[in-house]
C-alpha cells in the first residue's frame, strides 16, 4: 500500500469515526473538529530531511470551549476519549512517511475533496425579499 493510500485510509477511518472532517487551509489540511466536540483529533507532518520524507503523526487535544463540566458533559467527554483511543490506537499501527511528492499528492487530494464538499453544502442564507 502507498503512502498516499495510508494517508487516505486515515482520512476515512478519521471521518467516519469522529464526524470530523478535513478540510484544506493556508497551511495544508487539517481535521476539523465539530464545535461542540471535547476532544480534538490533530494530524502532524515533521520533515525528515536526511531519509527525504516527512513523518506523519496523529494525536488528540482538549478543545476548552466549556469551563465548568456537568455529569452529562463528562459521560460525553468520557465517550469521546474512548473514541479517541480506539481511533489513535488504530491510526498509530501504521506510520506515515510520504515524500515530498506522495505528501503534495495527498494535499492535492483534500484540496480537491474540501472543495468538493464546499460546491455541495447549501449555499441558501434563508434570506428572503419581497
Amino acid at each position: 500500500m502507498s503512502e498516499v493510500e495510508k494517508l487516505k485510509n486515515a482520512v476515512s477511518l478519521i471521518e467516519d469515526m469522529t464526524g470530523n472532517r478535513f478540510k484544506y487551509g493556508m497551511n495544508g489540511p487539517f481535521i476539523y473538529p465539530a464545535e461542540n466536540d471535547y476532544i480534538a483529533i490533530n494530524m502532524h507532518s515533521e520533515a525528515d530531511y536526511g531519509a527525504n520524507v516527512y513523518r506523519v503523526s496523529f494525536n488528540a487535544s482538549l478543545q476548552t470551549h466549556e469551563n465548568i463540566l456537568f455529569s452529562d458533559t463528562i459521560i460525553k467527554l468520557m465517550q469521546e476519549a474512548g473514541q479517541a483511543y480506539a481511533l489513535l490506537s488504530a491510526l498509530e499501527m501504521k506510520t506515515y512517511t510520504p515524500t515530498p511528492e506522495d505528501l503534495k499528492e495527498f494535499n492535492d487530494y483534500i484540496q480537491e475533496l474540501d472543495e468538493q464538499r464546499s460546491a455541495q453544502e447549501p449555499t441558501d442564507l434563508g434570506m428572503k425579499f419581497n
